[in-house]
């Protein structure tokens, strides 16, 4: 993900898009292209991040994935229940959940199940399997009504409530 802010103001879509080197590189198309517009710098915002070429490991351009990487950020930082948010777990409760992996989720939930893959999101013969046991649990101890004593924490009212 791009670290820089992007430019929305900027007069100069260029800026945004980059140069011809961070285009495609197919003579023919990018003369239909230019040819399309008044130049590089008339290159609408879509078109130009669709001709982009794709990051390495990724489907999208520079400026797409900052776009993108941009509304990702901005939609967890306004989601008040986001679980790394002060106030909704404390701080023994987050330790515990950022323990924990989809791979023990699965090894947890599925039905006789007892290898998979530590990384759940890949494909299971692209990368070796582990056992379950291998795998650290979720201590729920800490979810306790000892635990939760603090009012600052979400669980305190949801328990507490009557």
């Amino acid at each position: 993900m791009l670290t820089q802010p992007l430019p929305m103001s900027s007069p100069r879509p260029r800026s945004v898009l980059g140069t011809e080197r961070s285009l495609r590189t197919d003579a023919f198309f990018l003369f239909q292209l230019i040819c399309s517009f008044y130049g590089l710098n008339d290159i609408d915002l879509y078109v130009g991040g669709l001709v982009e070429k794709p990051l390495i490991g990724a489907l999208v351009g520079p400026t797409f994935a900052c776009i993108i990487g941009d509304q990702l950020k901005r939609t967890r930082d306004g989601d008040r229940f986001y679980y790394e948010n002060p106030g909704i777990f404390s701080s023994a409760q987050l330790a515990e959940l950022k323990k924990t992996s989809l791979a023990r989720l699965f090894c947890d939930n599925g039905d006789h199940i007892s290898k998979v893959p530590f990384n759940a999101l890949l494909r299971p013969a692209a990368i070796a399997t582990v056992p379950c046991a291998g795998l650290a649990q979720l201590d729920l101890r800490k979810w306790s009504r000892d635990q939760i004593s603090n009012k600052n924490n979400i669980f305190y009212y949801l328990t507490n409530f009557r």
